[in-house]
């Protein structure tokens, strides 16, 4: 029996190198309890790290589509499989600009270019349906309040 020994490295050894372009956002260190799924459907609102809840209101970016602020972005080391989200690697919400925000495992959350990451080489985005999202939360007594509570700590309060 082999041991394979599997090389820890901390998050200032992995952002070497791209620190122009990377933001740590300790801000969010006590207000998330899980990882990238986890953080993505708080960003949304969504008090939930399920990704079937998240794949029941989401639908994918066809080709020629831009991407917006609010579209969730999933990254694959594998075949992209926009109907089930199988082999998905990592989530995070796009900022715009070309900028996504996650939280990358037991790091924080990360502000990033959208083609900076250490989870997969295939992305997809998509965007959420927020007619079926707030129909979806108020459903299972989420407030309308809640949901904005996060929107507006991920992208400010100019957002609706």
């Amino acid at each position: 029996m082999t041991n394979t020994i599997v090389e820890k490295r901390t998050l200032e050894e992995t952002l070497q190198g791209n620190e122009e372009n990377v933001v740590v956002r300790p801000e969010f260190r006590d207000m998330i309890n899980g990882q990238c799924l986890t953080f993505t459907c708080n960003a949304l609102g969504i008090n939930t790290g399920n990704k079937c809840w998240l794949r029941e209101n989401i639908t994918p970016l066809k080709n020629g589509e831009t991407s917006r602020k609010g579209d969730v972005v999933v990254y694959f080391k594998s075949e992209i499989n926009a109907d089930s989200l199988k082999g998905a690697d990592h989530y995070g919400v796009c900022l715009g600009d070309g900028r996504v925000i996650s939280k990358w495992g037991g790091w924080d959350v990360i502000e990033h270019p959208w083609d900076f990451s250490i989870f997969g080489d295939n992305v997809q985005y998509f965007r959420v349906d927020n007619n079926r999202l707030d129909s979806n939360l108020q459903k299972y007594g989420y407030s309308p309040e809640y949901r904005q509570r996060f929107k507006e700590m991920v992208f400010g309060k100019e957002t609706n």
